[in-house]
């Protein structure tokens, strides 16, 4: 997908490595490549100042589970469910002629290979929180496994995001917030189904994000973004 300007985006990575302020940066810093992305169903339950219907669409499990294959990407994301309508892919593709959509790592390969996707350029990008070096240097350096190291590195960023949000801290947030960090070295692995790897270091959280245009690695990781929507890289 060298040099072609993608009319799809996959977007991955783990939580809280920073996808959402990353693409409210990328709005802000450059207008000229406006993207839409749909509205993903999803089994968990909102965080303050979201709403369904807007920032996702809120079901149950069992009723994501039960979703029509044929009209949905169904698919498992830790302990949750999440689906996209295809419909809205379609809908969305057709109206703005570009698309971000945020995916799980583990089922970008199936996602991508789907037949709705068939004549569409799609690329999809893995953000990691550090690169998989950088996690085995450390890992060796504790003497821990680099589960243990990254997912404790990440569980701090997930804590410090709930506090911003103004999520109480009550056992069942602490016990998503634990999966969600211990997922962190499965779902940083690049694999089949990505074109392009990105380390950020500036996870969701940092004040880096806060500037137009931010510095630092959330500075870079918008102007990558940015090529790769343009065709560039």
């Amino acid at each position: 997908m060298s040099g072609t300007a993608p009319e799809m985006l996959i977007l991955c990575g783990p939580s809280c490595v920073g996808k959402d302020p990353l693409l409210a940066a990328l709005r802000r810093v450059h207008p000229e490549l406006p993207f839409a992305q749909p509205i993903v169903h999803a089994s968990r339950r909102p965080r303050p100042g979201e709403r369904d219907g807007v920032d996702f669409w809120f079901r149950s499990a069992d009723a994501i589970r039960a979703y029509d294959p044929a009209c949905f990407f169904v698919y498992p994301l830790r302990d949750q469910w999440r689906a996209i309508d295809w419909q809205d892919v379609d809908d969305k593709l057709a109206a703005d002629g570009r698309l971000v959509v945020q995916l799980s790592p583990l089922v970008v390969a199936p996602f991508r290979a789907h037949l709705r996707l068939a004549a569409r350029r799609v690329t999809a990008l893995l953000l990691q929180p550090l690169s998989v070096a950088e996690a085995l240097a450390m890992a060796a350096h504790n003497g821990r496994s680099p589960e243990d190291v990254v997912g404790e590195l990440m569980l701090a960023k997930q804590v410090q995001r709930a506090h911003a949000l103004g999520q109480a801290l009550d056992p069942a947030t602490l016990a998503d917030l634990r999966t969600r960090a211990a997922a962190t070295w499965a779902e940083m692995q690049p694999r089949p189904g990505f074109d392009h790897v990105l380390v950020n270091h500036d996870a969701e959280g940092s004040p880096h994000w806060a500037c137009t245009p931010p510095p630092g690695d959330a500075g870079a990781t918008v102007a990558a973004l940015a090529r790769l929507l343009a065709g560039d890289i």
